[in-house]
């Protein structure tokens, strides 16, 4: 397992944007920077070990969950709760627990993925013939592969998860549980969370002031609509973002103090400031601010 390293912003929110340019460098400039090439693999690692770190997330869900559904089997059901039990089981209505498992025990390559990207990393300082650059680019396909069967893994692991938690909400009914729910449940950077939620739900939703707010607003000046807000990157690369946070496919990290930028984490791995994040229409990646990358990394991508 890959151990946890310091938080560092990434050149692209996942593992294709930087094949793709890794593979545009190689190809297109006679002599590449080796210092970007070798920051390139660092965020390829460094994507994989949050992806995998991910991966064993859901892996303590499910055996939590497993330890759960133990508790459930040993109460005596009634014939009729017998039979929608075993119903269930055979539609699927217990089959999400079976699929986090499959998808999380199953992570074939990765370790060759990570080997290949220390000895591209190794390697990348050298002058390589065409035929040579071809063979380095092959290898960056393999990372890129592995990448996405992580990404496809974690999207099923996440599906099945959402799966339990609408069983429950069924069998729940229109009880209230919310005692017994809130009781021993701890949350992670709260103010950010239900501050982002304000600004998704937001409707006219502007640019931001480009300094946060530490006075009393004017009067007659609109006020903040949280406290999120002057972190925000402009327009239109705060509209790609908040798609990506409406639907799960990006989150963001606790600040590690007040008045501290929090960072965004993207379901591919990569992690960008928030006030920093981008998007590039022509290679369809986020990216930090003053980084654009360059408009042809897309035409490398799988070839």
């Amino acid at each position: 397992m890959i151990e946890e390293q310091t938080l560092r912003t990434t050149r692209f929110s996942d593992v294709c944007g930087s094949v793709d340019e890794l593979k545009r460098l190689l190809r297109e400039e006679t002599t590449p920077d080796s210092e970007m090439l070798s920051g390139l693999m660092q965020d390829v690692r460094d994507m994989l070990g949050r992806m995998e770190r991910r991966l064993q997330e859901y892996a303590q869900f499910e055996q939590e969950a497993e330890s759960v559904l133990k508790q459930i089997r040993t109460v005596r059901h009634s014939r009729r709760e017998e039979r929608a039990v075993a119903e269930s089981t055979l539609t699927g209505g217990l089959s999400p627990q079976m699929t986090i498992r499959a998808s999380v025990n199953s992570l074939p390559r990765l370790e060759e993925a990570l080997n290949i990207a220390a000895q591209l990393d190794r390697t990348l300082e050298s002058q390589f013939t065409a035929e040579e650059v071809e063979a380095l680019c092959l290898q960056a396909e393999q990372i890129r592969e592995v990448a996405n069967e992580m990404e496809q893994k974690l999207r099923t692991a996440k599906q099945a998860s959402i799966t339990l938690y609408q069983l429950y909400l069924r069998l729940r009914g229109q009880r209230d549980w919310s005692c017994e729910e809130n009781a021993n449940t701890t949350t992670t950077h709260e103010d950010e969370e239900s501050a982002l939620s304000a600004l998704i739900n937001a409707e006219g939703l502007t640019a931001k002031p480009q300094t946060p707010v530490s006075s009393p607003t004017p009067e007659g000046l609109r006020q903040p609509l949280s406290p999120l807000e002057p972190w925000l990157p402009p327009s239109p690369h705060l509209e790609h973002l908040l798609d990506f946070l409406k639907d799960g496919r990006a989150h963001l990290l606790p600040a590690e103090g007040k008045n501290q930028i929090p960072y965004v984490e993207f379901y591919g791995g990569g992690v960008i400031p928030l006030l920093d994040v981008r998007w590039s229409e022509s290679v369809r990646n986020f990216y930090p601010a003053g980084q654009e990358p360059h408009p042809s990394a897309l035409q490398h991508r799988g070839r």
